[in-house]
C-alpha cells in the first residue's frame, strides 16, 4: 500500500528493497517524465505532494527523503538506461520499451480498436497491460468518468479471468 497517514508514506524499512512510499510515488512519475515529457504524472505530483507534505515525514526519515528527492532523476537514468549484465548487457528500457505504453500509443491502441480492446479474447491475451496502462490513463485525463472507465476495466479482466478459468 502506497498511501495512507503519514507514518505509512513515510515509513522506513531497513533492508526493504522498495523506496520510502512517498518517494515510490514520485519515482514513478519521474520515470513517466523521463519517456513521456510533460503529462497528466504532473498532476498527480502536485497532489501527491500537496495532500503528504514533508514536514510531516517522521524526523528520522525526512533527510533520507529529501536527499532522495534531489537525485529522483539520475537514479531513474541510471536504472532505466544503463546496459546491465542481468539483462544481458540490455538497459530495462531495452526490454519493457515503454514506447508501447506512451499516453500516444495508447490512445493510437484505443483508437484503433475501439471496444473491441476490451471485449476480444485476442486482445484481451496479448495486450492485458496495456489495456490496464489505458484504462489507467483514461482515469488520469477524464476522472469524471472514473465509473465508467473503471467498469470497462473490470469487465474486461473478469473477460480475461473467465478465459483463464477455461484453460
Amino acid at each position: 500500500m502506497l498511501d495512507g497517514d503519514p507514518p505509512l508514506v513515510f515509513r522506513y524499512l531497513p533492508g526493504d528493497p522498495h523506496p520510502i512510499s512517498y518517494l515510490r510515488v514520485l519515482l514513478g512519475v519521474q520515470m513517466c517524465r523521463h519517456f513521456y515529457g510533460a503529462g497528466p504524472w504532473d498532476t498527480l505530483e502536485l497532489s501527491w505532494t500537496g495532500t503528504h507534505r514533508l514536514n510531516g515525514a517522521p524526523h528520522e526519515t525526512r533527510a533520507i527523503v529529501q536527499d532522495s528527492l534531489a537525485i529522483l532523476g539520475t537514479v531513474v537514468r541510471a536504472a532505466l538506461d544503463t546496459p546491465m549484465r542481468a539483462f544481458k548487457g540490455y538497459s530495462l528500457r531495452a526490454i519493457v520499451m515503454p514506447e508501447r505504453v506512451s499516453p500516444a500509443a495508447l490512445n493510437e491502441l484505443a483508437a484503433r480498436l475501439g471496444n473491441a480492446l476490451f471485449t476480444s479474447s485476442h486482445w484481451l491475451w496479448t495486450e492485458p497491460l496495456r489495456i490496464v496502462g489505458l484504462t489507467g490513463l483514461q482515469l488520469a485525463v477524464k476522472p469524471q468518468d472514473a465509473e465508467s472507465i473503471l467498469d470497462l476495466q473490470r469487465q474486461s479482466m473478469l473477460r480475461l479471468g473467465g478465459a483463464l478459468q477455461t484453460v
